[in-house]
């Protein structure tokens, strides 16, 4: 049974976990930072860091643009972690943005944080998923919550064969309207029918895919 009671996490005052520091992880960790939210833990392939306090992520970043690792990374009131000691570490929201089966079986009962957003490829185990769900730690899937690059290739893709141009702020726009209808159907499925948001997320995207067979006026192939 899908435990789809209310996970109350306040935006304002969330402490913000990263794994990976790259293209994804990287960059939301310095969104979080500039809207004036407090990301207290980041990492990289050597380890990570972490600090009750929040992280000063703009020098974080900087430090790793001059070529370096985090596992060098010095200064006072923060402390070094590992990966592990990353994913179970003190923290509201837990945000897996580097490598798949991060999230196991093994640590799935030592986290934390109240909710997932998984921003890389499979990064929760089937194993964990049952014991986050068993946790009431809400998970939001990788088919939802990091389909904003497909999204973005999609408007690429649309001005190139009209020869159109689009500013930023258009283009951010229309990605969040697209992705916050994605989330708001995702959700109300789960609440419907109470199962996971990503069992949510797979009936709706199965749906479109059938939906699309229909008027095609012929089967789809699934695999």
């Amino acid at each position: 049974m899908f435990r789809n009671s209310p996970t109350q996490v306040d935006p304002a005052h969330a402490a913000i976990a990263v794994q990976g520091m790259g293209n994804v992880g990287g960059t939301a960790a310095e969104i979080f930072y500039k809207n004036g939210q407090k990301v207290v833990a980041v990492s990289d392939y050597t380890g990570g860091l972490y600090c009750e306090d929040g992280l000063d992520i703009p020098a974080i970043r900087k430090f790793i643009s001059e070529g370096n690792t985090l596992d060098k990374y010095e200064t006072e009131g923060v402390s070094h972690v590992t990966n592990d000691g990353l994913i179970t570490c003190k923290c509201d929201v837990l945000i897996p943005a580097a490598l798949e089966n991060q999230i196991t079986e093994d640590n799935a009962g030592r986290i934390q944080a109240k909710l997932i957003i998984e921003a890389a490829n499979g990064p929760t185990s089937v194993e964990a998923d049952e014991i986050l769900n068993s946790r009431g730690i809400i998970v939001y899937p990788d088919i939802l919550s990091n389909a904003g690059g497909v999204v973005v290739s999609y408007f690429e893709w649309v001005q190139n064969i009209q020869n159109l141009t689009w500013d930023l702020d258009e283009v951010n726009k229309m990605l969040q309207k697209i992705m916050l209808t994605a989330f708001n159907e995702v959700y109300a499925l789960s609440q419907e029918k109470n199962v996971t948001l990503r069992m949510a997320a797979y009936m709706v995207a199965i749906k479109r895919i059938t939906t699309a067979g229909k008027l095609r006026g012929g089967p789809i192939s699934m695999g």
